[in-house]
């Protein structure tokens, strides 16, 4: 079993939120959540939604959201890169926020019992990375966090993020040093957060087993078609939310005559 780390909440609480919510309130950010309601306040649960931005802000954005509207206890676990937990000064600050390696995903069944609130990216590096020209056009899902799902019992509560893709845009991915530091890195436009209109769209949750009866009785081939199936499913219903949701937004808007242009 991998240890069970302890979360810095008064890290976050004395200096993360305050400068998030202050930013908010001077109006450089703005944060809004609908559903809500749909957060399970017990039992495990695997948030997955989009993922965006060269710097993982919107792990800090969501933990907010879900402190303000839900409460602190369903602030969840995030999977992060596991070389990024190795920068020095900026590691040790994220695993104390509550982010582990994405390697432990490999073996969901060895997370402490503790860990029962997690967020899953599953689009992985490729969502992060892709350039703004791809504004809210998800990548393809991985299936991870529905495995995750199954071993820990737990539902998957979507969630649609809005505002990433304008707050640290990246203009492309850099794949070419991958094989040096074992990830693609993002290659920033903006060094610092730009203003952006921040909205955590919450639906309602999955029940993973009820999803895949006999799941446990399928053949290899079988489970790897069926997970596919439900996260592609799921990415869906993310997809049109972003869709709706995005479509007034000027990076939306740019993207297209790029594209057109192009």
């Amino acid at each position: 079993m991998f240890p069970l780390r302890q979360r810095n909440f008064k890290a976050l609480k004395k200096t993360v939120f305050p400068a998030l919510r202050s930013l908010i309130d001077l109006g450089y950010f703005s944060l809004s959540v609908e559903g809500a309601e749909h957060v399970p306040r017990s039992g495990p649960v695997v948030y997955a939604g989009n993922h965006a931005g060269w710097f993982t802000i919107d792990s800090f954005f969501a933990a907010l959201a879900v402190a303000e509207h839900v409460s602190f206890d369903r602030i969840p676990w995030v999977a992060g890169q596991d070389q990024m937990l190795m920068i020095p000064e900026l590691g040790p600050f994220f695993a104390d926020s509550g982010v582990f390696p994405s390697s432990w995903l490999r073996k969901p069944e060895a997370l402490p019992p503790g860990m029962d609130v997690l967020c899953v990216f599953p689009e992985g590096t490729e969502g992060n990375c892709k350039s703004f020209v791809h504004a809210y056009q998800m990548r393809e899902w991985k299936t991870g966090f529905l495995r995750l799902a199954l071993a820990r019992g737990a539902k998957v509560l979507p969630v649609s993020v809005l505002g990433s893709e304008e707050c640290l845009p990246s203009i492309a991915p850099i794949r070419f040093l991958k094989p040096i530091v074992g990830t693609i890195l993002p290659l920033p436009l903006s060094l610092i957060p730009l203003p952006s209109r921040w909205k955590f769209i919450f639906h309602e949750p999955v029940d993973v087993q009820g999803a895949l009866p006999g799941f446990d009785s399928d053949d290899p081939e079988t489970q790897k078609r069926r997970l596919r199936d439900l996260a592609a499913s799921i990415r869906e219903t993310v997809q049109r939310t972003l869709d709706r949701e995005a479509a007034d937004r000027g990076l939306v808007r740019l993207s297209k005559l790029l594209k057109q242009s192009g």
